[in-house]
């Protein structure tokens, strides 16, 4: 199996710590993209660095609006990537209705058409202006799965309409 995964979270290595144990519980196969000039909310950039344990590709990707969760893009129309990866599943872990989950979706829709999700915090349900609202539902229709960070964020994905596959995986804490 191979997994493909979008994250700008993961810029910050102890975030791939995650995807290592995926690779060690499962044998998959990983690919990470993340941005290659994200800005921390103190206005720090950060620098892509490899957590030690995660062992698949980890590609950076150029991004505008660093630091901008819901409005930064990836300096990619992501078809070639998609198209030589060829991941079984794609996992985006952004919100619905950011513009770089947008973005994936439509390279997906236009190149391989392969199993894609997403991942959300949300548990307030909002409403949003155009193009936000309609990229939202673009993303809420043509996924196959869902991830959320805790049962009201879930909840919420209901409320928005969300009828797919859906799994709460609460955010953890290593006590080591």
């Amino acid at each position: 199996m191979k997994l493909l995964t979008i994250s700008h979270p993961c810029v910050t290595p102890i975030n791939q710590q995650f995807f290592a144990e995926v690779e060690r519980q499962t044998g998959w196969e990983l690919c990470l993209i993340i941005p290659s000039n994200w800005k921390n909310e103190y206005a720090q950039h950060l620098v892509p660095k490899r957590w030690s344990q995660y062992q698949g590709q980890l590609q950076s990707i150029p991004v505008w609006q660093s630091g901008n969760i819901p409005l930064h893009l990836y300096r990619s129309h992501f078809l070639r990537l998609l198209r030589k990866f060829q991941p079984d599943v794609i996992y985006v872990h952004h919100e619905p209705y950011a513009l770089a989950t947008t973005q994936i979706y439509i390279a997906n829709a236009l190149s391989i058409r392969k199993p894609i999700g997403f991942f959300t915090w949300q548990n307030i349900v909002k409403s949003y202006p155009f193009p936000f609202q309609k990229m939202q539902k673009f993303v809420l229709n043509n996924s196959h799965f869902a991830v959320s960070g805790s049962y009201s964020a879930q909840k919420g994905l209901e409320e928005k309409g969300y009828q797919g596959k859906s799994i709460v995986l609460p955010g953890g804490v290593d006590l080591e």
